[in-house]
């Protein structure tokens, strides 16, 4: 089975977008601030958990998903955050 390559910053954007879309209940942009938008622990989770599903060949990526949501509350902040976990971890 070939690897995937290391998703870029737009992949993650892309795969990000709907999820937090989906999770607070309205658009989100690249430049979304998580908490401006009304984000809470269970919508940190419903994010993680979608993240998780897109990118499940990477070890703990639902976890790094949860945490990064709080440390990097833009959206392309998360993703930039992600992107640099995936580079640094193994995959599944």
């Amino acid at each position: 089975m070939t690897a995937r390559p290391v998703p870029t910053i737009d992949d993650l954007v892309d795969l990000l977008l709907p999820a937090w879309t989906e999770a607070l209940g309205q658009p989100a942009r690249a430049d979304s601030d998580f908490f401006a938008l009304g984000g809470t622990s269970l919508t940190a989770v419903s994010i993680a958990v979608a993240v998780a599903s897109g990118l499940e060949q990477y070890e703990d990526i639902e976890v790094r998903a949860l945490e990064s949501v709080f440390a990097s509350p833009t959206l392309i902040d998360m993703a930039a955050a992600l992107k640099a976990f995936i580079e640094e971890r193994p995959r599944a």
